[in-house]
């Protein structure tokens, strides 16, 4: 993810208002052998991308996949990262 994603998606967070979102700039998930990456720790995945969803939806566009390709997802206890 790229910090411009990530900021993003705190905007849209923002603006929908249902949960924290903590931005993470030197994540290292699983298999990245100590590679960095930007990362967004959520509470909810499910809520982020119902968040994500609405926020297109509502604009009446569809370059969600253009402005998100694929994320990996890590379980931190009662949290996740996407990165």
């Amino acid at each position: 993810m790229t910090i411009e994603q990530a900021r993003f998606l705190e905007t849209i967070n923002s603006e929908m208002g249902n949960q924290d979102l903590d931005i993470r700039t030197n994540y290292s998930g699983r298999g990245m052998y100590g590679r960095e990456t930007v990362g967004v720790v959520v509470d909810s995945q499910t809520q982020l991308l119902a968040d994500v969803l609405n926020y297109f939806v509502n604009r009446n566009t569809v370059a969600l996949s253009e402005e998100f390709p694929n994320f990996r997802v890590d379980n931190m206890g009662h949290s996740v990262i996407l990165y």
